[in-house]
This record gives structure tokens, C-alpha cells and sequence, in this order.
């Protein structure tokens, strides 16, 4: 039979060697671990983490020590059960009643256990867990409830999301989110909305208003995009996390609203990650009436902008923008842009950038030889010049040059899918359907604006014939 005593000293004392392969001794020395891995000491953990693993305790030995005295004993044990993998039901059933164990730290533990093991048979005691007194059981039981699902335990968890413990609001809606529990979605833009009226006295919320925002996201509720873009607007701590929601998104309507504040970044020097969100938003939801903004940041001072702003005005196959982007390739004072330049000229220029391809596969630039390599390999099937080349930068000094050459001459360019007409499209002019999906996010944006009722209905009939 297994010990079953008390080792409340086995933290407040080095423990005696044991043999580990006598069970009189295994006992003790599990314990002294399992104790030692719910210490406070990150470094204590670590060791005692370590050693257990070495010691790999079955399902057997930890459901036993479930039952020991100590509390840190219980809690260590049924923490490590999740390190187990499936358990046989003896375990199961030993990490259910640690489940209404007095000690919160073990009922914590075990509900975190059974979650992660996605042992449903728990889905009933977790439910009774969300009454207890304490908010560090309740946060466990949400916890529980997000990973076993399924989806409508989101509707016994709504009522968290205005728990006067942080901790709560945000187990809360990571696990709606988990569960991709739509209903919640109202509530929860409701919640983010009123702590962004508190951000500017209490940054301490800005944590809460993140996983709010990006629980909606998760949950795709469109019905949020207005918000997103004001706190675009107005929100300085979440600027950036709100344009990135609103790629994930494909939210067209916020391209028009948000120029403005893309033109206001152009002079700033400290939003780098902003602007290029922005500017990849611009692309991704294809508002080509932003494109001379876009491509005025090609001079910006910061060289991840510029950057960004040559993947976009490549990824539109502005024209206009050719010039500046040859003298950016050449003359660039980033080592790291003129690559991207290089990039960006021959997707701009095809086979009429072959002579200056040529220049920059002799470019003291490694970078700018390996983009030149990848750039011809993109042009062999329609201009034989650029194999020659190719093959000349095969004997490169630079083992990464050589491999990018060698790589490109391997590659067999694919045709490019030729773009289908729309029916409704075929009456737009041709010179304006590149505009169509710009025109798209204009109008449903004055649209959302709630126009007088004759402007609304000519706003629908364009729209339906946009789509």
C-alpha cells in the first residue's frame, strides 16, 4: 500500500537521500517535489521540476499523493498531472474530488489540470466551481469552462465580464473568445467601450481593453469596426492594436476614415509600427484613392516605413512611383531598403528593369545581389538575358548570393492567373475598375454616416452594383 503521511516539513528542510526505486522511499521524495514545485521561488520550481521529471511519477503514485496532508503536496500533485497525458480512471477520479478540496490552491490546480487534459467528465464541477466565494476558484473554473467547452458555456460566463476583479474580466473573455461564443459579443464591445473612457486617468487598463478588443476580433463581430476606428483615432496606447484588427478584418470602411491620420504621421518619427499598418491597410483592403499618400512615404526618414511603402505601391503596381523607387534602389541610404527597392523595381518594371537588374548583380550590397537574383528568376520565362545573368551569379563569393541564383534558375515561373470580369463590372469603364474596390469602401463609409434617406438609396443602388 501506498504512504499516506503528512511531509508538512518537507519544504522547511533539505530532504535525506532516498532510494527512488524503493516505494518506502519513493514516496517521501515525490512529495518533497511536489511540495518544492508550488513554492514561490522560481528557482525552487525549476530544480524541483527537473528532478520530477527524472523521477516521472505514474498516475498511480500522484492520485495517492492527492491524498496527503500537506496542501502543497495535493496542489504540486495534481498541477503535474497534466504533464501525463490521458489518465486511467482511478487518476480521473482522484482529480475530481481534488476538485472540492478545502484548500483553494489544490481545487485551483486541479480544475487547471483537468482543463488543459480536456477531461469532460469536470464540465459539471467547474459550472459549480463559478459559485464559489473565492475569485482565484472562479478563475479556474472559467478557465476550465473556455478549454472543455462547448461553445454555449459561454452564456454562464457573460456575467463575468463585469466582475469587479480584473482577473476575472479577463479570464472571461479570453475564454468567450476561446469558445467563439458570438452571443458575447454585444457585451463585450460594450465593456471595451466604457474602459476606454478610462484610459486616460488609469493606464492600468490599457491590459483590458487589449483582450477585449482582441476577443472581438477573434470573434469577428463587424459590428465593432466603428470603434476600432476611433480608438485608431483617438487612442494612443491602442492605435496600433486597433488598425491591426482592422486588416484581420478586411474592414474597407475604415481605409477613408483613417487617411487622415496617415497623412498625420508623415513628419513623425516615433509610430513606426503604426504607420506601417496603416499603410498595410491601405493595400490589403485595396483604396487606391490613397495611393498618392501611400507613396509619399517612400521619403519618410524612417527605413522600416519606407519600406512598407514600397511593398505597397509595388503590391498596386503604381507606376508613378517607378522613378522614385530606381533611385531608392540605387541611392538609398539604408543598406536594408535597397534590397526591398530592388524587389519593388522589377515587379513595377518587369522585363524593363533587366539593365538595371544587371547593375545590381555586381552591387557591393549582398542583400541587393541576393534580391537581384530572386527579381530575374521572377522575369525567366518571358526574357532569356536574365538565365545569363543568373548563371554568372552562380560563382558568387557570397555563399547566399549563390544560393539565391541557384534557387531562381530552378524555379519554373507559373503563369499568372488572368484576372476575371464580373458581369456588372464588364459596364464600368476600363481604366476605372482598378478603382472599384476603393470606391467600394468610400461610398459604404459615407453610407455608415446615415445620409438623408434619397442619398442613402442611390448610395445602395451603386453599392449593389460595386459588389
Amino acid at each position: 500500500m501506498p504512504l499516506r503521511r503528512s511531509f508538512d516539513m518537507a519544504i522547511l528542510q533539505p530532504m535525506p537521500a532516498l532510494d527512488p526505486h524503493n516505494p518506502l522511499g519513493r514516496y517521501p521524495l515525490l512529495a518533497h517535489e511536489l511540495a518544492e514545485s508550488s513554492s514561490r521561488d522560481e528557482a525552487a520550481v525549476a530544480s524541483a521540476t527537473a528532478r520530477l521529471t527524472a523521477l516521472a511519477p505514474t498516475p498511480q503514485e500522484l492520485a495517492s499523493l492527492l491524498g496527503d496532508r500537506n496542501p502543497f503536496v495535493r496542489s504540486g500533485a495534481a498541477r503535474w498531472m497534466r504533464h501525463l497525458g490521458p489518465l486511467p480512471r482511478e487518476a480521473i477520479d482522484a482529480l475530481r474530488a481534488a476538485i472540492y478540496d478545502q484548500n483553494p490552491y489544490v481545487v485551483q490546480a486541479a480544475l487547471g489540470s483537468a482543463a488543459i487534459l480536456k477531461i469532460e467528465s469536470v464540465r459539471g464541477d467547474a459550472q459549480v466551481c463559478l459559485e464559489d466565494s473565492n475569485p482565484c476558484v472562479v478563475h479556474a473554473a472559467i478557465f476550465a469552462l473556455g478549454k472543455l467547452g462547448p461553445s454555449e458555456e459561454g452564456a454562464r460566463l457573460i456575467r463575468f465580464l463585469d466582475s469587479e476583479e480584473q482577473h476575472l474580466q479577463v479570464a472571461a473573455v479570453t475564454a468567450l473568445a476561446q469558445l467563439g461564443y458570438k452571443p458575447a459579443a454585444p457585451a463585450i464591445l460594450r465593456r471595451l467601450e466604457a474602459i476606454c473612457q478610462l484610459l486616460g486617468k488609469h493606464r492600468s487598463q490599457l491590459n483590458l481593453a487589449t483582450r477585449f478588443l482582441n476577443a472581438l476580433v477573434a470573434l469577428e463581430y463587424r459590428e465593432a469596426i466603428p470603434t476600432f476606428i476611433r480608438i485608431a483615432r483617438e487612442e494612443v496606447g491602442l492605435r496600433g492594436l486597433a488598425v491591426q484588427a482592422l486588416i484581420e478584418l478586411r474592414a474597407a470602411e475604415a481605409a477613408p476614415a483613417l487617411v487622415p491620420l496617415l497623412q498625420q504621421l508623415h513628419e513623425s518619427c516615433h509610430e513606426e509600427k503604426l504607420c506601417c499598418r496603416l499603410l498595410y491597410l491601405m493595400t490589403v483592403v485595396d483604396y487606391r484613392f490613397a495611393m498618392p499618400v501611400v507613396r509619399s512615404f517612400l521619403t519618410h526618414r524612417q527605413p522600416g516605413i519606407r519600406c512598407a511603402a514600397l511593398k505597397a505601391v509595388s503590391a498596386w503596381n503604381d507606376r508613378e512611383a517607378a522613378d522614385i523607387v530606381r533611385q531608392m534602389a540605387f541611392q538609398d541610404t539604408s543598406a536594408f531598403v535597397r534590397p526591398v527597392a530592388v524587389t519593388a523595381l522589377a515587379d513595377l518594371l518587369g522585363s524593363a528593369a533587366l539593365d538595371d537588374l544587371e547593375l545590381f548583380s555586381t552591387d557591393p550590397n549582398t542583400l541587393v545581389r541576393s534580391a537581384t537574383a530572386e527579381a530575374l528568376g521572377k522575369l525567366l520565362a518571358e526574357v532569356p538575358q536574365a538565365r545569363t545573368i543568373l548563371n554568372r551569379m552562380l560563382g558568387d563569393e557570397a555563399l547566399a548570393v549563390a544560393r539565391s541564383a541557384q534557387e531562381a534558375l530552378l524555379k519554373t515561373p507559373e503563369p499568372l492567373p488572368q484576372p476575371s470580369v464580373a458581369a456588372a463590372s464588364v459596364l464600368l469603364p476600363a481604366c476605372l475598375r482598378e478603382q472599384a474596390p476603393a470606391a467600394r469602401a468610400y461610398l459604404r463609409l459615407w453610407r455608415s454616416e446615415r445620409p438623408p434617406e434619397k442619398i442613402a438609396l442611390a448610395l445602395d443602388t451603386l453599392l449593389e452594383f460595386l459588389e
